[in-house]
């Protein structure tokens, strides 16, 4: 049987989501038995899937709404382009769009065959990691 657990990386310069986030939240599913097979890896990935559906509902749910970490990034980018601003009728829908500053998430496309998604919750501060260890760990 396999068994979700979930893995914390404290960000630096080095990572996406740095400095928006202080920290990056996966699910990971091990086997707990010696033997791995094909049948077995299928199963963790539907239970890593699953769970990770469950955290990243969970937080919208207790934090509200975010959007992917790709489309926070290029928003934060694009909000600053001067060029931006020249569109004085459209920029009271630009800023009423405010971005969640607690968390984010990133359902990336599969990078290779055979390789897994990656997938990735984003937290801000040791406050909201808390928050989701008394909640899922």
């Amino acid at each position: 049987m396999a068994k979700s657990t979930i893995h914390t990386k404290e960000l630096d310069s080095r990572f996406t989501g740095y400095p928006y986030f202080k920290y990056q939240v996966s699910v990971i599913n091990l086997p707990t038995d010696q033997r791995m097979t094909a049948s077995r890896g299928a199963y963790a990935d539907l239970l890593r899937i699953i769970d990770f559906n469950k955290i990243r509902d969970w937080c919208w749910d207790t934090w509200g709404a975010s959007c992917d970490l790709k489309d926070y990034d290029r928003i934060l980018e694009l909000k600053g382009y001067p060029s931006v601003s020249s569109y004085s009728d459209r920029m009271e829908i630009i800023e009423d769009y405010g971005l969640n500053t607690k968390w984010s998430f990133r359902n990336d496309d599969i990078q290779a065959p055979g390789r897994l998604r990656d997938r990735k919750i984003y937290l801000r501060s040791d406050e909201e990691l808390a928050w989701l260890g008394l909640r899922w760990k």
